[in-house]
């Protein structure tokens, strides 16, 4: 990633499964297994690194977004800023 992060890791279970979350320097909320490491999904939402910490609270994940967004097709869109919340029970 280019840019870097200031977002904390959160644990929470999801699915019945005790996932890590996190923003990251590339733009994306990312899951991962704890134990293991293994990466269980991620969500792109900025062209930058993310700084906001995430909140888990049941099978939704909250985050907060301060830069640039990305637009359907994966490049910056001019709006800057947003709140959202992920159905990480959909996640595949």
């Amino acid at each position: 990633p280019e840019d870097t992060t200031y977002s904390a890791p959160v644990l929470g279970v999801i699915n019945k499964k005790l996932q890590m979350v996190f923003g990251s320097g590339d733009g994306a909320i990312w899951s991962f297994e704890p134990r293991t490491g293994k990466p269980l999904w991620n969500y792109y939402t900025s062209v930058h690194g993310l700084n906001h910490s995430p909140t888990v609270i049941g099978d939704r994940v909250y985050c907060g977004v301060g830069e640039e967004l990305v637009d359907a097709k994966g490049g910056a869109d001019p709006r800057i800023g947003a709140l959202i919340c992920l159905d990480a029970s959909k996640a595949k």
